[in-house]
């Protein structure tokens, strides 16, 4: 992949892909994955968004969607679905997808282990009427900068250890320790770098003053437009893009309440192939 030497300033990367499945369409498609981690398409309006990201997935060789290990369990399957809806519903005691506050830099998969899930697809049903931009962060190529500038402080960050992600559900005690980066036996380095309340750091013996200058380094880079887009998808606009290399968080958001934002989200275990 091309995606860790990305410049993410380029204004046609959000814009988005006219896409009805045509074989030139997707192979398009996938050079944007390819090159930067993500791609925007507007989708048909005339085919139900359901069948939309099913026919999208089954052209780009995703096989089915996976339900997270958190939302597998007996006490936690309420929130899993193949199809998830991400909408603002007083009801809900999920500290992510029923609110409209904004969501810290994460990959999903909280429980899995590193580079488990690999593509996310949100489609819009609806924007906000005001924020709820998704960020993405090529989290993958800032470690390769801070690698090649500061080795002693990227160390860490490989450590199978240095990374604990907790649920912050409501009465759920679930976590998973990883490393933050990896590579693959293929050379890919790939990404399960977070930060905000799911978050612990855990520096290796003798290593806290490198994990910190890490940490210090990656987030700076998550401010750099270098490395981070913020996109607005608009309604029938799909989000496709690889939760293995780059990571991701939303703004805080504004609903009307006659028309609230609503967003469907599905996970693959595979890549556009």
């Amino acid at each position: 992949m091309q995606v860790v030497r990305a410049d993410y300033r380029s204004p046609e990367l959000s814009t988005a892909l006219t896409y009805r499945y045509g074989r030139q369409e997707t192979e398009q498609l996938k050079q944007r994955l390819d090159d930067h981690g993500f791609a925007v398409a507007a989708m048909p309006d005339d085919v139900e968004p359901h069948t939309a990201v099913e026919r999208l997935a089954a052209t780009l060789g995703l096989g089915q969607p996976y339900i997270a290990s958190l939302y597998q369990r007996e006490d936690t399957k309420e929130h899993g679905a193949a199809y998830t809806d991400v909408r603002s519903q007083a009801s809900s005691d999920h500290p992510a997808f029923g609110t409209t506050a904004g969501q810290s830099m994460h990959v999903d998969g909280l429980l899995e282990p590193i580079g488990t899930v690999r593509t996310t697809v949100l489609y819009c049903v609806r924007p906000a009427l005001s924020g709820g931009r998704t960020v993405l962060f090529n989290s993958t190529a800032a470690f390769e900068e801070l690698r090649r500038r500061d080795p002693q402080a990227a160390g860490p960050l490989l450590d199978p250890g240095v990374l604990r992600r907790r649920s912050t559900l409501p009465n759920v005690d679930a976590d998973h320790v990883g490393p933050a980066f990896a590579y693959r036996e293929d050379g890919l380095l790939i990404t399960r770098y977070a930060e905000g309340d799911t978050v612990e750091w855990r520096a290796p013996d003798g290593r806290s003053a490198d994990l910190e200058r890490a940490l210090a380094f990656l987030r700076a880079a998550g401010e750099d437009k270098r490395y981070s887009v913020a996109l607005r998808l608009e309604a029938r606009q799909v989000l496709v893009f690889r939760n293995d290399v780059v990571s991701h968080g939303r703004e805080a958001y504004r609903d009307d309440p006659a028309a609230p934002r609503h967003l469907i989200r599905t996970l693959y275990l595979e890549t556009p192939r």
